[in-house]
């Protein structure tokens, strides 16, 4: 296989943010959507639930998503190599984990307790 052309890369580029806007409008349609649909008391009560669980119902929103932007992600992978495919869904997944840790930030486990000696 021929390595991609400078059209082709511009063409696959192009393609990759089209899906990925649709990918990030829809997700965030569905999340104010759920929201909405069971608001919590104040701001601290929506961050409190989102961090007990922030990946409860993250297939649901992908599902949504996906279905969403079908258009967009067919055009993505007839103008990509299967190869970047693969590469550009990681990347998106991991410059969205790497967001939320920056905006959320990481909480460490609470280490082993100490038993006491024999």
């Amino acid at each position: 296989m021929a390595a991609p052309n400078s059209s082709e890369r511009r063409a696959c580029w192009a393609a990759r943010d089209e899906l990925w806007r649709c990918l990030d409008e829809n997700m965030d349609q569905d999340h104010h959507r759920a929201a909405a649909a069971s608001p919590c008391e104040n701001m601290e009560d929506h961050r409190a639930a989102a961090a007990a669980s922030p990946c409860e119902n993250m297939e649901d929103h992908r599902t949504a998503a996906a279905s969403a932007c079908e258009k967009f992600q067919k055009n993505f992978e007839a103008s990509c190599s299967a190869q970047w495919v693969k590469y550009f869904a990681k990347r998106r997944d991991f410059l969205k984990y790497k967001e939320w840790m920056l905006t959320e930030g990481f909480t460490p486990a609470e280490g082993p307790k100490d038993s006491p000696s024999s």
